[in-house]
């Protein structure tokens, strides 16, 4: 069987991290409001105490953005001018607040039906801008993986395809169809595109 499924790795909570049963929802001593700086046109370069281009030459600082393709970096600036326009509406700094309103973001967006996926951007695209709390980003916050972790439990993100071939069956009709010189233009091109994605596959699966 040949399956189409969304490899979910990269947004799936850490099995090996170790959680407690109420992890704590704490900030030390960072305040969360007071002047609020308009971020929400802006990009995530450049935003944040944390942030290490400032002391690179311009061509690395620009291989440095290279790490996150044009459509992650388009999805990030969305995410990230929501999330400060939500900040700039209640008064909150939105690169230096608590791990309580980014859950209070988060919650937000799970109401609304978006998916899990479409949530974890969002907690990518706060981590990137936002600075640094209790020595770590807040993306890997306990509190905040705890959350992810909830939210996927109740909306496990959905398999992209929800079907799969059969491959003896294909290649038992395709062998069917006989000798190539017998085949019409229309029947022998898709014989060519249809042998071509299988090979194409299982040269996939034997580099993996």
């Amino acid at each position: 069987m040949v399956s189409h499924a969304v490899n979910d790795d990269d947004c799936r909570p850490n099995p090996s991290t170790q959680f407690s049963p109420d992890p704590p929802i704490i900030d030390g001593s960072i305040p969360s409001t007071g002047p609020v700086r308009d971020l929400s046109s802006g990009s995530l370069e450049g935003i944040g105490g944390h942030t290490i281009t400032a002391n690179l030459s311009k061509a690395a600082a620009e291989l440095y953005y290279k790490a996150w393709k044009p459509g992650t970096r388009a999805s990030y600036k969305s995410a990230w001018k929501r999330w400060s326009s939500w900040c700039n509406s209640r008064e909150i700094n939105p690169i230096q607040t608590s791990v309580e309103n980014i859950i209070e973001i988060l919650t937000t967006l799970f109401n609304e039906k978006k998916q899990y996926r479409t949530i974890n951007t969002y907690r990518s695209a706060i981590s990137r801008g936002h600075n640094i709390l209790n020595s770590m980003s807040v993306g890997k916050h306990p509190a905040i993986i705890h959350h992810m972790r909830a939210i996927f439990n109740v909306r496990t993100p959905l398999p992209r395809y929800q079907s799969s071939w059969d491959v003896d069956k294909v290649l038992s009709c395709i062998t069917g169809w006989g000798d190539n010189s017998s085949l019409s233009m229309k029947i022998f091109s898709s014989k060519v595109d249809n042998v071509t994605r299988f090979n194409i596959c299982r040269e996939g699966f034997g580099n993996s």
